[in-house]
């Protein structure tokens, strides 16, 4: 359709990559659940939000070039049970990088320091820090 065309246009100068990817889908969607005005924008924006911050935390991932991904929910603290768990839930607030300030781990290999960095680092981003892992 020329007008689907047209839209797809718009989208696209506006860069809402969401709607451009899917206008159909949008259309079909909002037509099926009978949504009012403010409904269907409503849907639009959250869908693009979503997007962009999927985007944001893809690139922010990549350019803190983790060797692998380790998220600090997959953290088997049973195995370490020296760990501080109350530390650490402390340490996920990240008030320590809001501040400008490093933690550091120390403990012999294969102990779980490079694990837990990279669950630090991989929450960061998450939470909109730039991040780089060296």
């Amino acid at each position: 359709m020329a007008s689907d065309n047209n839209l797809v246009a718009m989208a696209d100068r506006l860069n809402l990559t969401f709607c451009r990817d899917h206008i159909e889908e949008i259309i079909s969607e909002t037509t099926n659940s009978r949504m009012n005005p403010r409904e269907i924008l409503q849907f639009v924006f959250s869908r693009e939000i979503s997007r962009r911050e999927e985007n944001r935390i893809r690139i922010g991932t990549m350019a803190a070039h983790f060797p692998r991904k380790c998220t600090l929910e997959e953290f088997d603290f049973s195995v370490q049970p020296c760990i501080d768990t109350a530390v650490i839930r402390e340490l996920k607030t990240l008030s320590w990088a809001g501040s400008g300030s490093n933690i550091l781990f120390l403990g012999p290999p294969g102990v779980g320091k490079t694990h837990l960095a990279i669950g630090f680092g991989l929450l960061a981003v998450e939470q909109g820090y730039s991040v780089l892992f060296k």
